[in-house]
């Protein structure tokens, strides 16, 4: 038997957005974790509650990002040297910062990534 899913987000993130998923047939809400924050998530377990909609959390967690880069890309090859920040900066090919940045504090200069 087919479920459908759908993630919430943006485009979803109120009590009517839900109640109209709902009667589109869909069986359940998925919150994603790796772009939600707790505040997030109580919110949205509340209104799928409130509405009457299972939710299944997708609690894969955080990956490991740049931060705002003054291009769209950059390119790094091996051997390249950069500085990671913790705090937010503009990116550049040799310096950018990292998030989450609890994931900073844990590399050490040298460190291969």
């Amino acid at each position: 038997m087919t479920k459908i899913i759908v993630t919430l987000g943006p485009a979803t993130s109120t009590e009517d957005d839900l109640r109209k998923i709902k009667d589109k047939g869909v069986d359940f809400v998925r919150i994603n974790m790796s772009h939600s924050s707790i505040d997030d998530l109580k919110r949205y377990i509340a209104m799928a509650k409130k509405v009457g909609i299972p939710f299944i959390i997708d609690t894969e967690g955080s990956q490991v990002r740049t931060g705002e880069l003054e291009t769209p890309t950059i390119d790094l090859e091996e051997g390249d040297e950069v500085k990671i920040f913790a705090t937010p900066i503009i990116g550049t090919k040799t310096q950018f910062n990292l998030k989450p940045v609890h994931v900073v504090p844990q590399l050490e200069i040298g460190d291969l990534i």
